[in-house]
């Protein structure tokens, strides 16, 4: 079940096991807990995929805590030409696909900030 409305309900950990229903139709076999140890223990934004790109690309991020998060995409002059997050998220792994189809080619940055920490990374869109 959807643990709480403002929940994102297209990220799994958004999700609980629910005791009293499962699956309509299909046999619950296991429950995967998740060790502490998987998470991560700072704030990290990898390498966009692929990169050069076009027209799109993967951003990955790992949260430690609960967080609000905003992932902005910035031209070479500083501008933001694209806001892909803005909200609360839950720690873990996160991903979201940025579609540049309506931007120049050229070098961009992608900037996650959360909790106080910004890390930036470069990218290249290649038509």
């Amino acid at each position: 079940s959807l643990q709480s409305p403002e929940f994102d309900n297209s990220l799994p950990g958004s999700w609980a096991t629910s005791v009293m229903h499962g699956t309509p139709g299909e046999k619950n076999a296991y429950i995967v807990n998740v060790e502490e140890a998987d998470l991560p223990t700072e704030l990290s934004l990898k390498q966009n995929y692929p990169n050069p790109f076009n027209p799109s690309t993967i951003i990955e991020y790992f949260l430690p805590n609960d967080s609000h998060v905003t992932l902005t995409i910035h031209n070479v002059s500083g501008q933001a030409v694209s806001v892909l997050m803005d909200k609360y998220q839950q720690a873990g792994k996160h991903n979201i696909t940025w579609n540049a189809k309506d931007k120049p080619s050229g070098l961009y940055f992608c900037t996650l900030k959360a909790n106080g920490v910004i890390n930036t990374s470069k990218m290249v869109l290649v038509k």
